[in-house]
């Protein structure tokens, strides 16, 4: 099946879409950096304007792949003038000000869908004592080492737990991977009881974002669509927040469990997302990188890529640089990357010297770009733009 092809979108119901991506490359990428034999294929509804992943899905086999395959990179920290801080530690304090900003503090018993290594648990746990958060994580391996740290965690799907069991929940990067958010929610919504606190944070096309490129995400979301999900599964939206400090592509929204409406309709003209116009600049970008490394390769340099994250993973995927010969990775904290991924080593900026490095791909978001290039000319290497 394709995503919404059977009763159309999932969102309003249409059956109408045209395609808007297709890279005919053979290649794409999933979100925990693994590679693809298969197109970027993403269909847009014509009726609200809802982006949907367009290959062929097997929801046995999605199940699967987040219960045992899906590799779970480490991108728990973010790295910042002031040194760095945990992925979780930012939700947190954005979840913290929101709460604080519309007096919904978190009480009761609450479950975070997703909860990995039990990170965010932990920083909420330390922000608001009155709570109970547990956590529920598909991956069986995760799940049992996040035990060990003393968490509760479920690694069975969210139907199986009582309805009205929590006060309230959480979902972190989760409702773009669902084969269904309308049924996502209603599962969540089920599982809260009246009146309940609901947290959702995911990527935004409301601006510029590469998440696009994700094969696995299967619905990219406006604010719009957000909305109209929350209303169509019996929600309140009391608070969106759009960009989100460390994680700008990301927006935040606070929900309250309330009747869920008989019957509902899309209210107005298709809400057209960032969604194309950001493939666009990305396929742009890495035409222009593909002749950066013909100049490298003709004049015999000897190249690094400052950045081995998301924003490597997309030029990997999507351009010539997977068949490059890369010298080494450049990171300022190579403990915390998983090399075992990387057919090159990674080492620090200051180490390139040892490796004959002349010249540095800056595969990282663009945003660290003028601290990453007076860095390198500081060091003697000629930095190149990759993203604009």
């Amino acid at each position: 099946m394709t995503v919404g092809d059977v009763e159309g979108c999932d969102l309003c119901g249409s059956p109408a879409f045209k395609t808007v991506i297709h890279t005919r490359s053979g290649r794409s990428l999933r979100s925990d950096f693994q590679v693809l034999t298969e197109d970027l294929v993403k269909y847009e509804c014509d009726r609200c304007g809802l982006v949907r992943n367009g290959s062929r899905l097997d929801p046995t086999a999605i199940s699967a792949t987040y219960a045992d395959e899906y590799q779970l990179i480490d991108q728990d920290v973010f790295y910042t003038v002031n040194g760095s801080v945990s992925r979780a530690a930012v939700f947190a304090e954005h979840i913290a000000a929101a709460c604080q900003q519309t007096g919904r503090e978190p009480l009761g018993r609450f479950l975070e869908i997703g909860a990995s290594h039990g990170g965010l648990l932990t920083e909420m746990g330390r922000r608001f004592p009155n709570a109970r958060f547990e956590g529920l994580e598909l991956n069986h391996r995760v799940a049992a080492g996040a035990r060990q740290t003393g968490h509760t965690i479920y690694d069975h799907p969210l139907e199986t737990l009582d309805v009205g069991l929590f006060d309230g929940m959480i979902a972190i990067a989760v409702l773009e991977h669902t084969i269904s958010p309308t049924a996502f929610l209603r599962d969540l919504h089920r599982r809260t009881k009246p009146g309940g606190l609901v947290i959702l944070s995911q990527p935004t096309q409301d601006i510029d974002s590469h998440d696009i490129c994700f094969a696995d995400h299967l619905y990219h979301f406006g604010t719009g669509h957000l909305h109209a999900y929350a209303q169509k599964c019996g929600f309140t939206e009391v608070l969106t927040v759009i960009g989100l400090t460390q994680v700008p592509s990301y927006s935040l929204h606070l929900l309250l469990a309330e009747d869920v409406p008989q019957t509902y309709e899309w209210p107005g003209p298709p809400q057209r997302s960032r969604c194309v116009a950001s493939f666009q600049q990305i396929e742009s970008d890495l035409t222009k990188l593909g002749r950066t490394l013909t100049r490298l390769v003709q004049g015999e340099r000897r190249v690094a890529v400052f950045g081995v994250r998301e924003f490597f993973a997309v030029a990997n995927a999507y351009s010539r640089l997977a068949a490059f010969p890369i010298v080494c990775g450049l990171d300022d904290y190579p403990e915390h990357v998983a090399d075992k991924i990387y057919p090159f080593p990674i080492v620090r900026p200051e180490e390139a010297a040892a490796f004959g490095i002349t010249d540095v791909l800056l595969t990282m978001n663009k945003v660290h770009y003028p601290i990453a290039i007076a860095r390198l000319q500081q060091l003697g290497l000629a930095g190149h733009e990759v993203f604009h």
